[in-house]
């Protein structure tokens, strides 16, 4: 999730949800002349706009901790395998159970 804002250019709180097995981006967000739920957006006028802008500052400042903490959860981590795999791999090969294939495995590159 992100919290943002900025005095003219586009103010939103953003998430997502795997809940259908599709990611759906969800949200709150307001921009020159409108806004938007999810992804429904409305014209508004100029003082709507303060009004959305103050409302989402507001609450992106009250909730920090919240969308920090989520943000931090959010790192994105490895589908196929964690540190765990990789150690049993290294324990399996030491052990003599398994036969090591020097290359090309074990190669890295930033």
């Amino acid at each position: 999730p992100t919290c943002k804002g900025s005095a003219s250019e586009s103010n939103s709180i953003s998430y997502t949800t795997y809940s259908s097995g599709n990611p759906s981006i969800l949200g709150y967000e307001v921009r020159p002349g409108e806004c938007r739920e999810s992804d429904a957006f409305h014209i508004i006028s100029t003082p709507e706009e303060a009004a959305c802008r103050s409302l989402l500052d507001e609450k992106c400042i009250e909730h920090k901790d919240v969308f920090d903490d989520a943000a931090i959860a959010a790192v994105p981590s490895c589908p196929c395998f964690d540190a765990d795999d990789l150690d049993k791999a290294a324990t399996d090969v030491a052990s003599g159970s398994y036969t090591f294939y020097p290359d090309p495995t074990c190669k890295g590159s930033a």
